[in-house]
Parts: C-alpha cells; sequence; structure tokens
C-alpha cells in the first residue's frame, strides 16, 4: 500500500494506493471507461478505435485475479 498527496492542478488531496479486488472490478471500469473517452475526444480520435472502450468488467476481473 503506498500513500501519497496529489497535487494535480488546483486540489490537493490524500489518496491511497492498494492492490484491487474483485469488488474494485465496477468502478474500475468506469473509471477507465470516462478517462479514455475523454482522451479519445480530447485527441480527435474516432469513435470505435480505441480497444480499451470495448473492454468490458469481465476483463478487469481477469487482470484482478492474474
Amino acid at each position: 500500500m503506498v500513500n501519497a498527496t496529489s497535487s494535480v492542478g488546483a486540489a490537493h488531496r490524500h489518496v491511497t494506493v492498494r492492490p484491487a479486488t474483485p469488488d474494485d472490478a465496477p468502478g474500475l471500469s468506469a473509471l477507465q471507461q470516462e478517462a479514455m473517452e475523454i482522451y479519445r475526444v480530447r485527441s480527435g480520435i474516432a469513435e470505435g478505435v480505441l480497444e480499451a472502450l470495448s473492454e468490458k468488467e469481465d476483463a478487469i476481473l481477469h487482470a484482478i485475479a492474474a
């Protein structure tokens, strides 16, 4: 587990990094989808190009179990 203080932008907040558990999969999936969509739009990448946007929650569960 890693504790750190984030100073991204003007916000300062404390974050804890720990190994993911299967219970984290829905939130991680939503976070990944949102982040990749923002990246896609800001980068001018066409829809349907980024594989990560088609990744399903079961793939995240598989990665957590590995």
